[in-house]
């Protein structure tokens, strides 16, 4: 049999042809729906990426700030660049700086909402009720301030004081006019003074005598004096007169003038303890006048005791009398109280 042209193909090789020609698709993955909020949780890690990119480039801008603000201050700035700026938030609106001096000391502190006292107590500084301090202890602390607090008080203090012997001077006729020699030398005595002393600071601001007290008497020097004679123009005793036509008295052929003549009543005392109205020690020659009737200080001539010095007062000398010094209380004894006794005041 003749095959025709073409191919030719037996059945079995046609059926086998047909079988391999078949192509199978693959089985397909079933289509699965959509869940409810699937998309969103899609979405999630996105939207927390974001946040986190934010407070990144926050926190960047916020350190950026302050840095740049204290990079170019001196070392002894920043700190205090940096405390301003965070100060400038309202919640630290009420926050101050605050100096003390106290004691030689400087402190630095801050405050808010505070009076001094408080201040003060945060530094545990205590303030007495004497000590001063500016400003007052009540004052709030409301802007920058430097509060001074000085120290007052005081105690007692005892001293010891030297009392200078007494002086006492005698007439001597072995000596010549003029010329001295003591006698005897007296001893110091000493005295105890308490005072309340007031400080500022430990700087003594005033004190104030408490209690005096004589623990050593003092003892009194006797010193001898040559005695002056008086002698008149002739040579004879003294006899002067406000009428004599130079108004002079002749004292061992010196001529000394005088600008008046008193009639006056006169006393004696002797050693008391105690300097006269001038400061100086009493001693043969000075006498006790009323300042109004002889100035203190004149140079007198007293009849019948001789040249003197109106130096000191006494309780009972008013008016016209005076009252004459001596060693001894023999001495005034003898004197007496004289009446009419001639006093010349001399220039």
């Amino acid at each position: 049999m003749t095959k025709p042209m073409g191919v030719w193909l037996q059945t079995t090789e046609l059926g086998e042809m047909k079988e391999a020609a078949v192509v199978r698709p693959a089985p397909m993955a079933p289509i699965q729906k959509p869940v409810p909020g699937h998309e969103k949780q899609r979405k999630s890690p996105v939207l927390t990426y974001s946040l986190g990119t934010c407070c990144v480039i926050l926190l960047a801008l916020i350190f950026t700030h302050v840095f740049s603000a204290s990079a170019f201050a001196p070392d002894e700035e920043k700190q205090s660049v940096s405390m301003d700026w965070l100060y400038s938030a309202e919640s630290f609106a009420q926050w101050h700086t605050v100096r003390v001096l106290a004691d030689g000391r400087e402190y630095l502190t801050t405050a808010a909402n505070q009076n001094v006292a408080q201040v003060l107590h945060q530094l545990g500084l205590e303030v007495s009720e004497l000590d001063e301090v500016s400003p007052p202890l009540d004052m709030p602390v409301e802007t920058e301030y430097v509060i001074e607090v000085n120290r007052v008080y005081s105690r007692m203090l005892t001293e010891t004081e030297i009392i200078a012997p007494g002086q006492v001077r005698a007439e001597d006729a072995t000596l010549a006019p003029g010329a001295t020699r003591v006698v005897r030398e007296g001893q110091a005595g000493l005295r105890e003074n308490t005072f309340r002393v007031h400080y500022r600071d430990g700087v003594e601001t005033g004190r104030e005598m408490v209690s005096s007290q004589v623990i050593e008497e003092p003892g009194i020097t006797t010193t001898a004096y040559g005695v002056v004679s008086l002698a008149s123009r002739g040579g004879g005793s003294v006899s002067v007169s406000v009428n004599d036509s130079d108004a002079a008295l002749d004292i061992n052929g010196e001529s000394y003038a005088y600008t008046h003549k008193l009639s006056m009543e006169s006393t004696a005392y002797t050693w008391t303890g105690n300097r006269t109205a001038s400061g100086a020690w009493p001693s043969k020659g000075t006498v006790a006048v009323d300042p109004q009737v002889i100035p203190l200080g004149s140079k007198l001539y007293v009849e019948g005791y001789g040249m003197a010095i109106a130096a000191d007062t006494g309780g009972v000398i008013n008016g016209n009398i005076i009252d004459v010094y001596f060693p001894t209380r023999d001495e005034c004894i003898r004197w007496g109280r004289k009446h009419g006794v001639a006093v010349y005041i001399l220039e």
